[in-house]
């Protein structure tokens, strides 16, 4: 997400929703009418709702690369495979690396 809209959305539109963002929480299950978490202090607790969304974080996927590495001329690593990142990011990395070719 751009720096703008995500500022906009943080700023005005999560809090004008009542939206509760909740970090470092583990999710133990989500429910028809919730969600089951364990605050970063180690507390169980049940949250009422009737919308969740659970944003967490990603990892590089570096499956495809690891499968080529040794098996082709020349491996490049790029995007997603070397760190989760916006497709603005992997756009350029992939057309630096190019360029370097």
């Amino acid at each position: 997400m751009e720096t703008l809209n995500m500022a906009m959305m943080t700023i005005c539109l999560l809090p004008k929703y009542k939206v509760k963002v909740l970090t470092g929480t583990r999710v133990d299950a989500v429910m028809d009418n919730g969600v089951s978490i364990v605050t970063p202090g180690g507390k169980a607790q049940k949250i009422d709702a009737d919308t969740v969304i659970v944003a967490m974080g990603y990892t590089a996927d570096t499956r495809l690369y690891d499968s080529l590495r040794g098996k082709v001329k020349a491996l490049f690593a790029v995007g997603d495979c070397v760190k989760s990142r916006n497709v603005r990011d992997a756009v350029h990395e992939g057309a630096y690396v190019a360029r370097q070719i």
